[in-house]
This record gives structure tokens, C-alpha cells and sequence, in this order.
């Protein structure tokens, strides 16, 4: 027998307090709001005391005669509503609000003393609430601890059927650690429906089971759609499984109307079988939508697996049909009230669609983890805390199965047509693999439709550490259509777009097929777009490709960042890294690597202060090219300087290598090059292909080559091939001066203008301050760029608006050609200083490059590097731009170790110290320090003998352990913190100081 039980309250009143004014809460802080959920969990009712055993008051058969007793005035106050066995309901039992009729109540409260359900089989929701206010519902047993002993379900699988329907208004209604199962509905109907007129406000759906009812599926498990101007709505820890239909689209939780503020938090949602989609249909686990749904916070929700916190086997979907998958669907929000999206983890999905784009790159994939859509739509995605899409440490965390045999497949992890402002943050997707028979298995990280502003900044697309994290496997052999793989792609025109501090690593695309004409193309970052386009400070490596494509440019197999197109007013690409980008592609094919490619409009661009190396081929083709930057035809003003590219270590294959190649043709583009440093290497078997540092193909005139650094050490092995520092064709008008053209090896040629130039000037009437001289880079070949600082300073001229070099720092009147301004405080460039020990004395020689006012050097001896005496005074040369030798002999040295340093001093006043060297004069030491303390970040050393040294930390730390052979060496310390270090040898250890 079924029998619920009134149990009377000590006193009436409304005892259950929560927030009322949700927008402000939300505002002021989401772990306020935490607070506040907390408070949900456990209420204090007054009459609690008085429930034991049976208890007093009245006895009714069903549910419905209980809510009768309350519609008519037979109960009031503050009710207390025990379920004391499960039943079967023939109708709705319908409670309307207290003030209605008779009914008079502060709360009501209903919960079991047992495991029981409550069920029903209607065309209709088998608990209906109308404008009603401080109802709840509470699974536990006796409303303790958090176990789940209350079931309701209805069973029909009619349009209209639900378990819970709240309409027409009302507040602080509550459900809680319920099972709700349910099996029917609608697009706008679900197990838990909040609609109708009035404001809602509080309504609460938490930690409760919800399912299928019989394997007979709902459309939605919460639907609210608000009409009043201030409704809120919370779903908070629930699990949601087995809810997905095989027939139709399924929303799992909806929010829509004029939501003021509605809260979707840490729910579990997940499916125990695999789902076969069998037709077209959509399926999402959250999905606010119309944009007057507000403040809005989808927070800490994991979504995959077959358990909670996205565990067990993957949540699968089969599906012969073309099934659209989108996690998170946003498509409301305003400027005033954004939807915010934190936290969320989207993993451990499997998903198979035959659907199809038409090669429409602008819409969503047939997989979205984040979706952002609608006019006006405002939405903060990661901004407190970034969202999780697959894995940074397991690949295969989401599997990806495209189908579609004919068109374009596209799956996109954060997906954004939404033209309010949108802003990306801080998340992270990796661990995702695309197989199966499709005929294009593309792939974007975060694609932007949208014209809206937009922000897409310190996200990781791919993984820091994981090779392969991304993994878009081989498509279809006679694939006629493009396979495109992007990192971060932007396509939307207008706005402000900012793509910044973002790392888009490990992604491997293996499309290759018969038709080379055909793109399989990856790319870091990819822009079609307009606006003012900021990409600066992206981190982009290790992008692999088995691309047969050869139609290169902007369509090359692999480009770090591709400018496809910019139509706005600004462009500016600064402070990127870009390296390890390969084409594996071993075939007898053009195919191409390039770190940014650069098509412009006709105002002016910038690419500035990036670093790019280790771009490499596998192509058996000569034909094939590596560009470190290739500035393609465009109507606008490209602006380089500062950037540092370093290509062809390790490369013995006769590919074509461009530092920089400017193909731009366009009258009026009056491109500028200024301070870069670009250094090609490697030794070159057969072939005849030509390296460049500079190379530009029938230029129009105007354009500027201005103190770059152009060091063209690639060396012929065998073959004819010509490595030049600055190539031109034609015979364009150019201003080019203070450069610096070094090519030592074979094949090394200074420039090319109508014929080879092994001399300068390269061109014609121009270079008249421009040299050929190593550069002499600290550490070149290494993943820094900072090893591609000279030792010997090059004299520039000043280049107003680019004071700052490639690290910031200010470069003063008598600037130096490359990317670097590596000047200490004197008013002398140090280009060298070095001891030469002979018989029974010592010779100091130095050399130093834009000396002003500087009146004279004073040499200072040392026997402990602590104690120093002046020994002698040379002349200066004044003020000069050329480079000045200075040699001074020390007649006495000691017979020991003996230290040397030089006071440079100028007519104003100024003055400082050159570095410290030293040297054990008489019998040779088995190991001497050259510089003492080492202010230029190179440690400078001799060892008399091959020998094991060991550099240490001031707290005994091993640094390092390394082997050198005899001679004299230059080790790179700029990663030391300054501090007193240690370099030991097996006999000796010598102190040395780091500034």
C-alpha cells in the first residue's frame, strides 16, 4: 500500500533561506556562488526534529490526494510530506501556488522514509507546479546524508510527457538526490521543465540521477525556458547518462527565454552503451540558447566516458548517418551579462559522422566541443579557468570518426560565429585522433567566423610535451577535395581580433593522395580575416605533415602562422616562436615549409621580433623549398625587423632556403627590412639549388634592406649551388645599406643583382656602410635566440620607431646591425679582448666599434682578482663608427696566474670596465679562465689538455658535465642566474662570478 504521510510542523513560516539576487552573486565572485550551492545541500527545516517512525498528522493514499489537502486548505503552514511506499500515479497531481483558491502554505517538503518510487505513465508531467514558491523535493532517506532513496519516473513516451514541470512563476523550488528517469517530451520538453508566464526565480535541480525510462529515451533531461525579466535556474552535481536518443537531436540541459541568470555546474554526463545515431540530428549536454539568456555559467561539467568524472570505457556514438556532436552550444549573452563557460572537461568521447560542409570552411564541425553562437552574443570561454578538450598526457582521449566519402569533414574543438565579444583563454585540447574512410578529415583547434571582437590568448592546442597529441589521420586516396589542419584559424572580417601568448604544438596531419594539387595543408595559426589581427607572443612547434601538396605559398604543406589574406587596417605579428615544422613526405615532390607566410592589404603590416628555426623536408626533390619568412603578392607595406631565423642545420638535401623571400610585386609596396638576423647552415650534397638570407624576385622599387644580419654559412659537399646573402632580381631601385653579408663557405656568394657579386657593393650605387664579417654568434644552431647574438658588434644607423631590439632592449644613437643591441654602458662597443702570453711577458689586444668621445684605456693587473694596480694608459681613438685595434705588453707579468681588465674612460667623465681575463703565466695551467666575472652571458676558457670539466652552482649544485678537447673554448651561461660559480676540472676549481 502506498500511503504518504503529513508530518505537522513545529511552527509555520519559511524556514529555507537561499540568494535571491543571483546576477549580483554571480557577479561578485563564482566561489561566493559556491557558497551559496553549499547552502542548497543542507537546508533547516523546523519541523526536522519531529520526524521519527510514523509521527503525527494526517495519512493520504497518493500523492495527488495530498496535493489536494494542500490546493483546498486541508493542510497549511510550513508541510512536511513523507513517502512511506511507492505507488503508481494515474494523473498529474498539480500544485498550485499558496494565495491560490485555498491553498496556504510557507514550504513544502516531501521526501522518503524507504527506498520507494513514484511512477507514472502520462502524456504529461507526473508532478506539475503552478507559480509555486519553497517547494522541495528531497531524495534522501529522512533527508540525511546523500544517499538516493526516492525514484520518480513516468514512463510514457508521449510529446508532453515529463517527471517535473514548474510553470508560470514562482521560487525556491527545489529537487534534489533524486533518481528521475523519463522516457518522452519534446524539443521543448524535458524530464525537468521550468516554462510558462512570470518570473522563476531559484529553481534547482542538484545532485540527482537522471535517465531513461525502459531504454526509451528523453529529448532533455532540464529544459527551462524563462519569460520573466529576472528567472534564475540552477543545475549543480547531477549525473546525466544514457540519455542520448538514437532518432532524434537530444539537448541535455537547456537553458532558453529571458534567463537572468542561470548556473549549469559540476554535473557528470556520460553514456554506459554506445549510441547509433541513425539520422541527422545534433546532440548537445548544454545548450543556452537565444540571446536573452543571461549571466549564464557553465561551470566544472565533465562530459564523456561511462562513468562519472568522464571515466570507464568512451562515450560512444556509431552512426551511419551525419550526426552532429556539440558538447557546449552557447548562443547567449550579452556585453552587460556574458555567458562564461570554466572548467569543463570534454574527454573520453568516441564519435562517428558522415556529415559533410560542402567545403564551407566558415561552419561548425560535425564535432564542437565548445560552440559559440548568435548575433550579439557576448561569452568569456577559460578566462578563470580554462576548459579541458581530450588530454595534454593520453592520446586518443577523444576519437574522431569522419565518414563522409564525398565533401569536406571538419571537426572543431572551440568553434565561435558569435559576433559580440568573445573571449578564449587559458584552455587546452589535445589527445585527439581523426581516422576512418572520410575523404577530408579536417581539423581546427579554435576557428573564429565570427566579426565580433575577439580574443584567443595562452591556450594549448595540441600538448607542450606529448608527440602526436593531434593526430588527423590519412584521408581518402582520391580525396579531390582540401584536408585542412589548423591550430587556430581566423576567418571572421571586422572587429578586433588578438591571438596571443598561445601554444599550438605536437599535431600530426598524414593526408597524402594522388593528386598534388589537391591542399593537405597544417598550419599554427591561419588568418582570412580583416580587422585590426594581433598575433603576437605564440609558441607553435613540432607540426608534422605528410602532405604531398606542392602548390606551396600560403598553401605550403606546413606554415607556422599564414597570413592567407588580411583585409583590415592592422596587422601585426610580433614575438612568436615557430620551430620543428616538417613535411615527411618523402616523394620526388615541390613540397614546402614555411614559418610565416605574409599576404597583405595595402596599409602598412608588421612582422617583428619572432624567431624561427628548425623548419625541415623530407622531399627527395630539390625542388622543394624551406622559406623562414615569405612575404607573398599583396597591395600592402610589410614592415620586418628584429626577427631571428635560423635554417638548414642538419639539411644535406639540395632544397631551395629562404630566410626571407619577398615575392610581393605590387607597385607601391615599399616592403622594409630592418635589424633581423637570419643565419642559414649545413653542409649540401648534390644539387644546384641556391640558399638565401634575402631573396626578392622582380621587385618593384622602394623597398629597404637596412642593418640586418645576413650570415650564409651553408657549405657545398659537392654540386654547384650558390648560398648568397642578399639576392635580387631585376634591377628594382633599392635602399640597402649597413648590412652585413657573410658567406665563408663553398658556394657562399655576398649577393646576387644582375649577376653574382662577390664583393660589395651587392648592389649598384648602394652599400656604402654595409660589410662582410662574422658576426661571430654566441651559440649558433641552438633553440634560442639569444645564441645568435654577435660577439663582434656590427656599427648600424639609427632607424627611427625601431629603438627596441629583439628582447626590449633600447638600442641608443649608434645602433649595431641584427636583431640585437647587445651594448653594455661604455661609450665603446667591445668587440674583443684577449691575453697572449710570450716568453717572459704578456700582450693584451682588444678591439672595440663605435667609440664616442672616448679619451683613454686604462690596463689594470691583478694577482687574486680582488686587489688591482694600473699598469698603463692607451690612447683612444676619440669618436669613430669604424673598428679600432689597441694592443698593450705587460713586461712583468707574475709568475703565477696573472688577471687583466680594462678602465675605459671618456673625455665627459664616463667610464667602465671591460671584462675580466686571465692567464697562469710561466708553466701553463691545466685549465685557465679567460673572463672573470663573465658579464656577456659567454664563459671563456683553455684547456691545456682533453679533459672532463664540471660547472657548479654556489649551493654544490651540478649545472653540468661536459667533455672538451684542448684549446681554448666559449661556453654559453645567459640561462645562469647571477651568482658566484664554479668550473672544475680533475686538479682545479676556479671561482667565477655570473652578473
Amino acid at each position: 500500500m502506498y500511503m504518504l504521510h503529513h508530518v505537522a510542523a513545529a511552527k509555520p513560516g519559511n524556514p529555507f533561506r537561499i540568494y535571491a539576487n543571483f546576477k549580483q552573486l554571480y557577479r561578485g565572485s563564482v566561489k561566493i556562488f559556491l557558497c551559496a550551492v553549499v547552502f542548497f545541500i543542507a537546508p533547516h527545516f523546523s519541523a526536522n526534529a519531529q520526524i521519527a517512525g510514523v509521527g503525527a498528522g494526517q495519512t493520504y493514499a497518493t500523492l495527488n490526494d495530498a496535493i489536494t489537502a494542500i490546493n483546498t486548505g486541508a493542510l497549511t503552514g510550513s508541510i512536511q510530506l513523507q513517502i512511506r511506499s511507492s505507488s503508481t500515479l494515474s494523473g498529474t497531481a498539480v500544485l498550485n501556488a499558496s494565495g491560490t483558491g485555498a491553498a496556504s502554505y510557507s514550504s513544502i517538503r516531501i521526501y522518503p522514509t524507504g527506498n520507494y518510487a513514484v511512477t507514472a505513465n502520462i502524456n504529461g508531467p507526473l508532478l506539475e507546479l503552478v507559480g509555486c514558491a519553497n517547494v522541495t523535493i528531497d531524495g534522501r532517506l529522512n533527508t540525511v546524508g546523500a544517499t538516493y532513496n526516492l525514484t520518480l519516473e513516468n514512463m510514457n513516451t508521449g510529446a508532453n510527457a515529463a517527471v517535473i514541470r514548474m510553470r508560470d512563476g514562482g521560487s525556491n523550488n527545489i529537487v534534489q538526490n533524486a533518481i528521475i528517469k523519463g522516457a518522452g517530451g519534446s524539443a521543448t520538453r524535458g524530464l525537468f521543465t521550468a516554462d510558462g508566464a512570470g518570473n522563476m526565480v531559484n529553481i534547482v535541480l542538484q545532485y540527482c540521477r537522471i535517465t531513461n525510462s525502459n531504454g526509451n529515451r528523453p529529448y532533455s533531461s532540464f529544459y527551462v525556458n524563462a519569460a520573466g525579466a529576472t528567472s534564475s535556474a540552477i543545475f549543480f552535481g547531477n549525473e546525466v547518462y544514457d540519455l542520448f536518443r538514437s532518432d532524434a537531436g537530444t539537448r541535455a540541459v537547456v537553458f532558453t527565454g529571458t534567463l537572468s541568470a542561470g548556473y549549469i555546474m559540476n554535473n557528470h554526463f556520460y553514456e554506459t552503451t554506445p549510441v547509433n545515431a541513425i539520422s541527422a540530428n545534433t546532440y548537445r549536454a548544454v545548450s543556452v540558447e537565444g540571446n536573452n539568456a543571461t549571466n549564464v555559467l557553465v561551470q566544472g561539467n565533465f562530459i564523456g566516458g561511462s562513468q562519472v568524472n568522464a571515466g570507464g570505457s568512451a562515450m560512444t556514438f556509431t552512426s551511419a548517418s551525419a550526426p552532429q556532436f556539440d558538447a557546449i552550444y552557447i548562443s547567449g549573452g550579452t556585453s552587460a551579462a556574458p555567458a562564461s563557460v570554466q572548467n569543463n572537461t570534454i574527454t573520453n568521447i568516441s564519435f562517428q559522422s558522415a556529415k559533410n560542409n560542402l567545403n564551407n570552411i566558415y561552419s561548425p564541425g560535425y564535432f564542437n566541443a565548445i560552440y559559440i553562437s548568435g548575433s550579439g552574443v557576448c561569452a568569456n570561454i577559460g578566462t578563470v579557468a580554462g576548459n579541458t578538450i581530450g588530454s595534454q598526457t593520453v592520446t586518443g582521449a577523444i576519437q574522431l570518426f569522419p565518414t563522409n566519402t564525398t565533401e569536406y569533414c571538419p571537426a572543431v574543438m572551440i568553434f565561435n560565429d558569435a559576433d559580440g565579444t568573445v573571449d578564449i583563454q587559458n584552455n587546452t585540447m589535445g589527445g585527439i585522433n581523426s581516422t576512418g574512410p572520410a575523404l577530408a578529415k579536417s581539423f581546427t583547434g579554435i576557428l573564429n567566423v565570427a566579426a565580433g571582437n575577439t580574443t584567443i590568448s595562452n591556450n594549448i592546442i595540441g600538448s607542450v610535451t606529448t608527440a602526436g597529441s593531434i593526430n588527423i589521420g590519412p584521408n581518402s586516396d582520391n580525396a579531390p577535395v582540401n584536408e585542412l589542419v589548423w591550430g587556430i584559424a581566423n576567418l571572421g572580417l571586422g572587429g578586433n581580433k588578438i591571438i596571443s601568448g598561445n601554444t599550438i604544438a605536437n599535431i600530426t596531419q598524414q593526408a597524402v593522395g594522388p593528386n598534388v594539387n589537391t591542399l593537405k595543408h597544417t598550419a599554427g595559426i591561419f588568418l582570412l580575416a580583416g580587422g585590426d589581427v594581433t598575433v603576437d607572443n605564440n609558441v607553435i612547434h613540432h607540426l608534422k605533415s605528410l602532405s604531398n601538396t606542392v602548390v606551396g605559398g600560403e598553401f605550403s604543406s606546413v606554415v607556422g602562422i599564414d597570413v592567407f589574406q588580411n583585409i583590415g587596417s592592422i596587422n601585426s605579428i610580433s614575438g612568436n616562436r615557430i620551430y620543428e615544422l616538417e613535411c615527411l613526405n618523402t616523394e620526388n615532390l615541390a613540397t614546402e615549409v614555411t614559418g610565416i607566410f605574409f599576404k597583405g592589404n595595402n596599409v602598412s603590416s608588421v612582422i617583428r621580433n619572432n624567431f624561427i628555426h628548425g623548419l625541415r623536408l623530407s622531399s627527395s626533390s630539390t625542388a622543394a623549398k624551406i622559406n623562414g619568412i615569405n612575404i607573398g603578392v599583396s597591395n600592402g607595406i610589410a614592415e620586418l625587423s628584429n626577427n631571428v631565423v635560423a635554417l638548414g642545420a642538419g639539411i644535406t638535401n639540395g632544397y631551395a632556403i629562404n630566410g626571407i623571400l619577398d615575392g610581393s610585386q605590387e607597385p607601391g609596396n615599399a616592403n622594409k627590412f630592418y635589424y633581423n638576423t637570419i643565419s642559414i647552415s649545413g653542409d649540401m650534397g648534390p644539387g644546384s639549388n641556391s640558399s638565401a638570407l634575402y631573396l626578392g624576385s622582380n621587385l618593384p622599387s622602394g623597398r629597404a634592406v637596412i642593418n640586418n644580419i645576413l650570415v650564409n654559412e651553408r657549405n657545398n659537399m659537392m654540386g654547384t649551388a650558390s648560398h648568397y646573402g642578399l639576392f635580387v632580381t631585376g634591377t628594382p631601385v633599392l635602399t640597402v645599406n649597413y648590412n652585413d653579408y657573410y658567406t665563408p663557405n663553398s658556394g657562399g656568394v655576398a649577393g646576387y643583382y644582375s649577376g653574382n657579386r662577390t664583393s660589395l657593393p651587392v648592389i649598384t650605387g648602394q652599400d656604402a656602410n654595409s660589410v662582410i664579417r662574422d658576426p661571430g654568434f654566441v651559440t649558433a644552431g641552438g633553440t634560442n635566440a639569444t645564441g645568435y647574438i654577435p660577439a663582434n658588434m656590427l656599427a648600424g644607423t639609427v632607424l627611427a620607431g625601431y629603438e627596441p631590439d629583439h628582447i626590449g632592449v633600447v638600442r641608443p644613437a649608434s645602433p649595431f646591425m641584427g636583431a640585437f643591441h647587445y651594448l653594455s654602458t661604455l661609450p665603446v662597443a667591445w668587440l674583443d679582448f684577449k691575453l697572449y702570453p710570450s716568453k717572459d711577458r704578456i700582450v693584451l689586444k682588444w678591439s672595440t666599434a663605435n667609440e664616442q668621445l672616448s679619451r683613454d684605456f686604462v690596463v689594470q693587473h691583478s694577482v687574486n682578482g680582488v686587489h688591482w694596480k694600473q699598469i698603463g694608459i692607451v690612447a683612444a681613438a676619440g669618436t669613430t663608427s669604424l673598428t679600432s685595434l689597441y694592443q698593450y705588453t705587460d713586461l712583468s707579468p707574475s709568475k703565477t696566474r696573472n688577471y687583466y681588465r680594462i678602465l675605459q674612460r671618456d673625455i665627459n667623465g664616463k667610464s667602465d670596465y671591460s671584462v675580466i681575463r686571465t692567464v697562469e703565466f710561466g708553466q701553463s695551467a691545466a685549465l685557465q679562465l679567460f673572463n672573470n666575472p663573465v658579464t656577456r652571458g659567454l664563459l671563456e676558457f683553455q684547456t691545456k689538455q682533453a679533459a672532463e670539466l664540471f660547472l657548479v652552482a654556489p649551493d654544490g649544485r651540478l649545472i653540468w658535465r661536459k667533455q672538451f678537447s684542448a684549446g681554448q673554448h666559449q661556453v654559453s651561461v645567459h640561462a645562469l642566474s647571477p651568482g658566484v660559480y664554479y668550473l672544475k676540472s680533475a686538479t682545479e676549481v676556479i671561482p667565477f662570478v655570473k652578473k
